[in-house]
């Protein structure tokens, strides 16, 4: 199984307070309980909370908080799991609904809670997502595989990764599969859904461009994680003809000599841009964006390991393809 050894752990348990979870910083914050497990504050419009455990009638709750509050942009999730069927039915909502799921840093969502996570249209998993075999209270055999029916049909349905079934399927029920960074950037389980206040009203075309230019950095950092032979062509294709490349202007080629060496000395990578440092302003065809990334990096060869953050700051170029690098510049901050 895939980085059992790193990611197969016992089962946890949330702590107090997951109400919250998404809420905590509002200023005036009105949060509607009574569809609880499904929490709503009219301070973020377009984002509801499942917290705590998944119970009987989760799912007619969920319904019932849609009808009055509308559907929502993103779903951020807090959950140690609970009722597999309950789960089953929220996610299949979530998925035809095209509801974006959120997993906050240093929360959880486990067991039947990572059904609704992988129901999401863009999925971004922050925190600790973790699955494991289907149990029931009753412990029938003929009940678990009846369920598992309807769960694998549903994941087949929301494309998740035949390695990350594998993983689900062979850990006990016992125990917990806490997916590793690695493989949650591998499956596109990191990326962009960030349940954020909406920002200022700005002009809409400015709003578009800044939040693509966020989106290519995060793709730029996610393209450095992968593994050689999609990471460098993928790399490639994001830099312009010549660089202002940490204060000296460069050719593609002469970059990409530079950088083909760190791809062979540090073949295993893994770099995270943090979300909330990234800031981006525009003035067409140009974008600016800066913000800070931790990064590991391992040579299962030599044994040799490395870690840290840094910052960065980017300047692209809008073109008839797409956002190209022209200008990249920053510093490590911290070494592990």
């Amino acid at each position: 199984m895939r980085g059992r050894s790193d990611g197969a752990v016992m089962k946890s348990t949330l702590s107090a307070g997951v109400v919250g979870v998404v809420f905590a910083a509002a200023a005036n914050a009105e949060v509607e309980r009574k569809f609880a497990p499904i929490y709503f504050d009219s301070d973020y419009p377009g984002v509801f909370a499942l917290a705590g455990t998944i119970d009987h009638n989760a799912a007619l709750k969920f319904e019932e908080a849609v009808v009055a509050f509308g559907t929502p942009k993103v779903l951020s999730l807090a959950s140690p799991g609970g009722i597999v069927s309950e789960a089953l039915l929220i996610a299949r909502r979530v998925h035809g609904l095209g509801i974006n799921t959120h997993i906050q840093t240093g929360k959880e969502c486990l067991s039947a809670c990572s059904l609704i996570f992988f129901g999401g249209t863009v999925r971004n998993a922050q925190g600790h997502l973790g699955v494991h075999q289907l149990s029931t209270a009753s412990g029938d055999p003929g009940a678990i595989q009846d369920s598992a029916s309807y769960i694998v049909a549903a994941l087949a349905d929301f494309d998740v990764p035949s390695d990350l079934l594998v993983s689900m399927l062979r850990t006990p029920s016992d125990e917990m599969y806490i997916v590793p960074e690695r493989e949650k950037i591998e499956f596109g389980l990191m990326q962009t859904a960030e349940p954020a206040r909406p920002p200022e009203p700005v002009p809409q075309a400015g709003v578009a461009l800044e939040h693509r230019a966020v989106a290519f950095l995060n793709d730029y950092y996610r393209a450095w994680s992968m593994p050689n032979s999609t990471a460098i062509p993928t790399v490639n294709n994001m830099f312009a003809e010549s660089v202002d490349f940490y204060g000296k202007h460069r050719s593609f080629d002469e970059i990409w000599a530079e950088r083909a060496e760190l791809f062979q000395l540090w073949p295993e990578r893994l770099y995270a841009l943090q979300g909330e440092t990234v800031s981006a302003s525009c003035n067409p065809p140009y974008c600016y964006v800066s913000g800070e990334y931790t990064w590991q990096v391992h040579n299962p060869g030599t044994g040799a390991r490395r870690s840290g953050l840094a910052n960065v700051r980017v300047t692209l170029r809008e073109t008839a393809v797409g956002f190209r690098i022209v200008a990249e510049d920053g510093r490590v901050l911290r070494r592990d």
